[in-house]
């Protein structure tokens, strides 16, 4: 509701200003917002070391590196996405990014970890005692100042918490604290179990933030060792021992010193494809590592040098930037478990799209080629470089129609072919594959149809063109309002295949009277008639669905707790617009509950079906493999809500919050000072 909010201030700013008024105002508040200054995270895509990390072989071979706290990847975006220690291993444990370069920080903000536990809850989990923060110019021990001692701001372990919660918990440094390395402390350990996890760090400060722009772009070989150790495995940010790239692995001749001049000989290399000219500041090689101890790690499959080339265009020549350093470590030397085996290499703001590795030689008299962990690149740019004649779109706009469908209009420069990927509103930018035949579009306006949407939530489309020789243009991003549903099946009639008496009549699905209520508000089957049966509920005229959601059957154990009873096995969804012709738009979904399994009664547990807009009348559930119950023959449900789109609301926001802003902009336009007085109490 508060984006609404938001959203609905900013519109009715938006008429205010149109009408002439309180322009004064809005002049100084604007002047205001522009003189502060804005934060940046400086840690995102940094390289992160630790005093320790989860095995590899943690949770079925899953792997938590400190890189997971620099990733941009928070708990609402994935729970899993987080580093931890091994148990008994939380005291004293720590983790230090490196920001590359003296930085200006004002703050740190730590996302701590937290489960989905379903229902828009989140639970707590494996936070540490207290948080102390130290900087430092070297990273070397002995050089850290501490910033921030033993602060308790933190979460209390095993507490749930609304995903609508705010949950970054900040450390203010004081004021023109400048340093390259932040290390977030953790001196007094975990929980009980000696575990502490952490889903995300955000160092934020005034300086530029530095991007990765190798990350997850495409890269190539001159040899690969095998499945599971390609070029993409350097590229990939996971800094795990057991991830990386390795060239083809050949044996030396022990004949004499013939190994010798072969570990002269390795010459191996890994290409990188930025996708665009960048500037390119700083190359960071994570060298590969294996485990000797617990504690203790050993470099191995080192190149004895290293060289770094760049070029513009793909037919270019490659350029030396970095020739011949010794700055690697030295095979088979020993270091500590948190050691990544970074080292940097100036790149002098070079510009370029192509970063070309070239390893000279090898330090391993016992692997005969090359392993490297992880290639960063660090720099500034992405933006497709203009070439003249390029295909471009402009006046690029999305318009909802529907569940499923959108329309999207945009000019184009040239004849040529459009792709697109569909994405929901704030995830990550997906990969538009421009490999297939695309749509033709024209010289001129042109528009797109999007039939394949899923969900009510807003989405983003991002399309990108070819023009006749082949040239992709750049990736243009349009956003798609979501779409408002409401709940259309209560008190609507009712029927199904048999009922266990009158008092356990189908009606009792869809009365809006749940577990919250009471345990025996319940529809159920006769015994013994549970193979097939079916529940079935008249909406009165055909509508466009958007969902169901169903509460299976709770009993109330008496001690704050309820246990799922006559529960099917699966269950499958279908529409008719007579009751007597039925489409299967879901299929024996296997979307249900584990019977007998127990949950808090204060615990909403809603199972949610998408129907993608599916148009009908009357909507079956129909339970063709019966019953999980082993007790008796059953299936029982407590609330069925059937909810279809409502287009009534303001587009975009996914609520109906009844502005009409065609009167709202008259009211103003009349009654200056009743439009001045309505805004504030408004943005109060």
């Amino acid at each position: 509701m508060k984006k609404v909010l938001e959203r609905t201030k900013k519109r009715v700013l938006a008429v205010l200003i149109s009408a002439g008024v309180i322009l004064g105002s809005l002049a100084a508040y604007t002047v205001a917002a522009a003189d502060e200054g804005e934060l940046t995270n400086l840690a995102l895509g940094m390289p992160v070391t630790a005093s320790d990390s989860m095995a590899t072989d943690y949770d079925g071979g899953k792997y938590y590196g400190p890189e997971r706290v620099t990733d941009g990847v928070k708990t609402l975006e994935d729970d899993q996405s987080f580093w931890g220690v091994n148990a008994g291993k939380d005291v004293g444990s720590w983790l230090k990014i490196d920001l590359l370069t003296p930085q200006t920080v004002d703050n740190l903000k730590i996302d701590y970890r937290r489960v989905n536990i379903g229902n828009g809850l989140y639970r707590t989990f494996y936070t540490p005692q207290n948080v102390t923060v130290q900087v430092s110019n070297t990273g070397n021990d002995g050089d850290w100042k501490t910033v921030v001692s033993k602060s308790n701001n933190i979460p209390a372990d095993w507490a749930d918490v609304a995903a609508t919660t705010v949950f970054d918990y900040q450390y203010k440094l004081p004021d023109n604290t400048t340093a390259r390395y932040v290390r977030v402390l953790f001196e007094d350990g975990g929980d009980s179990d000696g575990i502490v996890q952490i889903s995300e760090i955000e160092v934020n400060g005034y300086g530029s933030q530095r991007v990765n722009l190798t990350l997850n772009k495409t890269a190539e070989a001159s040899s690969c060792a095998e499945e599971g150790w390609t070029a993409d495995k350097a590229i990939d940010g996971v800094l795990s021992k057991a991830s990386g790239w390795s060239s083809g692995i050949k044996a030396y001749t022990y004949v004499g010193d013939a190994y010798k001049a072969e570990m002269e000989q390795v010459e191996e290399w890994l290409s990188i494809d930025l996708g665009a000219l960048c500037e390119l500041d700083d190359a960071v090689i994570s060298y590969k590592r294996e485990a000797v101890t617990d504690t203790i790690d050993r470099f191995r499959a080192v190149p004895k040098y290293i060289t770094i080339q760049v070029k513009e265009k793909l037919a270019d020549e490659w350029k030396n930037i970095v020739v011949r350093s010794d700055n690697v470590p030295a095979s088979w030397s020993y270091t500590t478990q948190s050691d990544l085996g970074l080292r940097t290499y100036a790149l002098n703001g070079v510009s370029a799209r192509y970063v070309r590795v070239l390893a000279n030689g090898s330090s391993d008299d016992g692997i005969r080629g090359v392993q490297l962990t992880e290639v960063m690149v660090y720099g500034t740019g992405g933006a497709k470089p203009e070439v003249t004649g390029a295909l471009s779109l402009t006046g690029v706009s999305a318009t909802r129609q529907s569940l499923k469908k959108a329309v999207v209009k945009f000019t184009s420069n040239m004849p040529g072919t459009v792709y697109y990927a569909v994405a929901v509103a704030g995830a990550n930018e997906p990969t538009v594959d421009t490999s297939g035949a695309g749509t033709a579009i024209i010289k001129g306006a042109n528009t797109l149809e999007i039939s394949n949407l899923s969900g009510s939530g807003a989405k983003e489309i991002y399309i990108v063109a070819k023009n006749e020789d082949g040239e992709v243009s750049n990736t243009v991003k349009v956003p798609i309002d979501a779409v408002s549903i409401k709940m259309i099946s209560k008190g609507m009639t009712t029927k199904a295949s048999s009922e266990l008496d009158v008092n356990l009549g189908s009606n009792k699905v869809n009365d809006s009277i749940g577990i919250k209520d009471t345990d025996q508000n319940f529809w159920s089957t006769a015994i013994g008639q549970s193979i097939n049966s079916w529940w079935q509920i008249d909406l009165d005229k055909a509508q466009e669905l958007a969902e169901i959601r169903v509460e299976y059957r709770r009993v109330d154990l008496g001690n704050g707790n309820t246990r799922y009873r006559f529960v099917p096995k699966t269950v499958t969804i279908q529409v008719s617009n007579n009751g007597t012709d039925w489409q299967t738009v879901i299929s024996k979904s296997d979307s249900v509950p584990a019977i007998y399994s127990d949950i808090p009664k204060s615990q909403e547990d809603i199972y949610t079906y998408s129907l993608d807009g599916v148009s009908g009348r009357y909507l079956r559930l129909l339970f063709e493999d019966g019953t999980q119950d082993l007790d008796e023959d059953a299936v029982q449900l407590m609330e069925v809500s059937v909810y279809a789109t409502d287009y009534s609301g303001i587009p975009g926001t996914g609520e109906n919050t009844n502005v009409n802003y065609a009167v709202l902009a008259l009211l103003l336009s009349s009654v200056t000072v009743a439009g001045i007085l309505f805004y504030k109490k408004l943005v109060v």
